[in-house]
């Protein structure tokens, strides 16, 4: 696969977000609610001090660099170009206790890179001048696309299925799913796979009351649509592709909607390569063009949807 090299701006950022949160890659995403982000943590969001530390850094960059005068697409690329190279961590959402909005800098999956990512990006609209967003607004903005309604209720509160994240943020004004206007056709999701493997579920197993709202979570999704683009055909529409359009890769694994997501980033030359965490390279990479990925990958992966940012405060 072909491999990115970071962009000037991105080196520089990279060195100036280390200096200001050294020791984010060794922590703990289970650790007590930072004390310096007191409005995080009126959310019921964890994370380390050096998690804040990291994030802060990050978005003061932003804002010195004005990445609020950009399309909200390009600010979601410059900040999944930020954290290319960044390990791969998986079950960072996961923790004893009650649901809280986990968030750390130790590491990212696919779909904490692609939700941290559109966090930034929306927190990172036109500001008063001189106050830049800070890591409690990032914690609202993930709480806001994370959960139903954007309000922590208990674990089956959050977002689990793609389809779900799709559906609810669609139906909120914060994506636009843009997959039938390129040829994608209406399936239904296909979930069940949760409430078919409890046991698979710290939170899940030993609770059937939780198992029971599961399944009719489930139930009510696949009454629903969602659109799905046949990989087949995705070299065909990747020029309408823009930077930051967010991807989620269909699968047809029983009882599962989507089985991987990341984002379009177009690299110097104008070629849409998926930038993503990769759990085979273990670490956040811009590889391939997006449908050379999707050709090299198991026959499993069915297609694409294609999700598009809004321009739109972090909040709606």
């Amino acid at each position: 696969m072909l491999r990115g090299r970071r962009a000037p701006w991105g080196l520089a950022l990279a060195a100036a977000v280390a200096a200001g949160a050294c020791g984010a890659a060794s922590e703990s995403s289970r650790e007590a609610p930072s004390a310096s982000a007191p409005a995080a943590a009126s959310l019921a969001a964890r994370a380390s001090d050096s998690t804040a530390a990291f994030f802060d850094s990050l978005l003061a960059h932003a804002a010195l660099a004005r990445w609020d005068t950009l399309a909200i697409g390009e600010r979601i690329g410059r900040f999944a170009r930020a954290l290319e190279g960044r390990p791969y961590l998986d079950s960072t959402l996961e923790g004893p206790g009650e649901e809280v909005c986990r968030i750390t800098a130790a590491g990212f999956d696919c779909v904490t890179l692609m939700e941290t990512c559109l966090a930034l990006a929306r927190i990172t609209a036109r500001r008063p001048a001189g106050v830049p967003p800070g890591f409690g607004d990032l914690a609202r903005a993930v709480t806001h696309t994370r959960y139903r309604g954007g309000v922590i209720d208990g674990y089956t509160s959050r977002l689990h299925y793609t389809s779900d994240w799709i559906l609810e943020n669609a139906r909120r004004g914060v994506l636009h799913d843009v997959t039938a206007d390129l040829g994608g056709t209406a399936q239904p999701p296909g979930v069940g796979y949760m409430s078919s493997h409890p046991d698979r579920y710290a939170a899940l197993a030993g609770h059937p009351d939780r198992v029971d709202e599961m399944r009719a979570i489930e139930q009510r999704l696949n009454a629903s649509t969602v659109y799905v683009l046949p990989k087949d055909q995705v070299a065909a529409i990747e020029a309408r592709l823009m930077t930051g359009d967010l991807i989620a890769i269909a699968t047809s694994i029983e009882g599962l909607d989507y089985s991987h997501t990341g984002l379009v980033y177009r690299d110097a030359d104008g070629t849409a390569r998926l930038l993503h965490a990769s759990s085979t390279q273990r670490r956040v990479v811009l590889d391939a063009p997006l449908h050379e990925y999707l050709a090299a990958g198991p026959r499993s992966q069915t297609g694409i949807t294609v999700l598009r940012a809004q321009q739109s405060g972090p909040d709606r």
